[in-house]
């Protein structure tokens, strides 16, 4: 059975797969695929690879710099994966339950392989692959991931909405029309899942939250159209970031002031609330 749909991506799922076993043997415990070639909305032009490399234990020093070389050769042998693979490789201690302070070596698009804290942002990738991650080697993800509720999931955004408030006060360069776009894409993403408890696609939050949104549509819809230009078209991105920043921290501010206890007040009084912002989000560009 093939991973996914994907010809090219599971040609280069085979390849790190392979170098994988090479390099940690029997320490590979299973290999699995999360983000948006489980969620749906998978571009085959710039989508990103996403991968969980479930491990006995954690990297030692000659696996770690083993690793890193082979994520070089494969994007040096392919650029069309440049910036576009993310592996987190997990202790298996780690990932039955993940702290956001547990370390895990990782390489994403825009950042090379290196140890990090996992963050909040891990629980909600973790519960992607547990819930509708394809298994490519390895037990049922199910076996080695502790189910998260729906109460722990919504619990989870307020924290992860603090991180993004610091990585947005610290983020250097945002005018590029396509990370204009992943931002405000993915914390449509958030604030679906804080209002629903469920996770959505990229593509079916933004549609929600346009409708949502009304005041907000018109920029939800120019967010969907850069992500899928990139950087293509030529464009005053300047002019358009600071209604990019008025709504990722309009989403921000939103979810941490609404008052919860488990559950969003729509949920808990069983009524649509007129507050107007929904989000979602993780570390990397998307």
């Amino acid at each position: 059975m093939r991973p996914t749909p994907y010809a090219e991506v599971n040609e280069l799922i085979d390849v790190l797969l392979s170098e994988m076993i090479e390099i940690l043997g029997p320490r590979l415990v299973g290999l699995y695929t999360f983000g948006s070639l489980v969620a749906g909305d998978f571009d085959e032009e710039r989508g990103d690879v996403d991968l969980v490399a479930a491990l006995s234990d954690d990297l030692d020093d000659e696996e770690f710099a083993r690793l890193e070389r082979m994520h070089l050769d494969v994007v040096r042998r392919d650029r069309r994966w440049e910036e576009r693979i993310e592996v987190g490789y997990i202790a298996t201690a780690k990932l039955r339950r993940i702290e956001p302070g547990a370390e895990i070596a990782l390489i994403s698009p825009g950042e090379p392989f290196h140890f990090k804290q996992a963050g909040t942002s891990w629980l909600f990738n973790l519960h992607t692959v547990r819930e509708q991650g394809a298994t490519i080697v390895g037990p049922p993800p199910a076996t080695l991931i502790d189910p998260i509720g729906t109460d722990g999931l919504v619990a989870a955004m307020r924290p992860l909405m603090r991180e993004w408030r610091e990585w947005v006060a610290e983020l250097p360069d945002v005018q590029t029309w396509g990370y204009q776009g992943y931002m405000v894409v993915t914390l449509c993403r958030a604030l679906y899942t804080f209002r629903t408890g469920a996770q959505a696609s990229k593509q079916r939050a933004a549609a929600w939250a346009m409708a949502e949104l009304p005041e907000w549509s018109s920029l939800i819809g120019d967010a969907l159209r850069w992500r899928e230009a990139g950087d293509a078209e030529q464009a005053d991105r300047d002019a358009t970031l600071p209604q990019t920043l008025r709504f990722v921290h309009f989403v921000i501010d939103s979810i941490l002031a609404w008052e919860t206890d488990g559950a969003p007040r729509s949920r808990r009084a069983g009524h649509r609330s007129g507050m107007s912002a929904e989000i979602s989000g993780r570390s990397s560009r998307r």
